[in-house]
């Protein structure tokens, strides 16, 4: 280790003034003042790997990625419109399981899928609902 990563606490490329505690007697963190960086750069590697994830799956010649946009956006709307209009729960049930058979169709992995829209969608479903109750 360098000289200067030790002066720094074994921060190579951080100067040490970003390192020193300010004199306003305020409590000292639990983590250390870097934790705030290794956050972002695991986020910001996420965000990296999904866009690769998607990429790959948007050039596979399957049945969603062959669609035009002009379809697929008439068809969610019409979606929308007949689900409003459905009171039938055994409709609604094949209606919310269709889009994990289209997933399968186009060649995604189910259980990724079911976990990025089934653990988001009922969160956003009752934010949305809330002003009309």
């Amino acid at each position: 280790m360098t000289s200067a990563a030790q002066e720094n606490g074994g921060f190579p490329g951080i100067p040490g003034w970003l390192l020193e505690e300010d004199g306003g007697g305020a409590a000292k963190p639990s983590r250390t003042k870097t934790h705030f960086i290794a956050k972002t750069l695991a986020h910001i590697s996420e965000v990296f790997e999904n866009d690769l994830l998607c990429e790959r799956y948007a050039g596979m010649p399957m049945f969603l990625q062959s669609i035009d946009a002009r379809v697929k956006l008439l068809t969610f709307v019409f979606y929308i419109v007949f689900s409003n209009f459905i009171s039938n729960p055994a409709v609604l049930v094949i209606l919310a399981a269709a889009p994990l058979a289209f997933a399968r169709l186009s060649g995604l992995d189910t259980r990724s899928f079911a976990r990025r829209v089934w653990l988001y969608l009922p969160l956003l479903v009752l934010l949305f609902s809330l002003p009309g109750a």
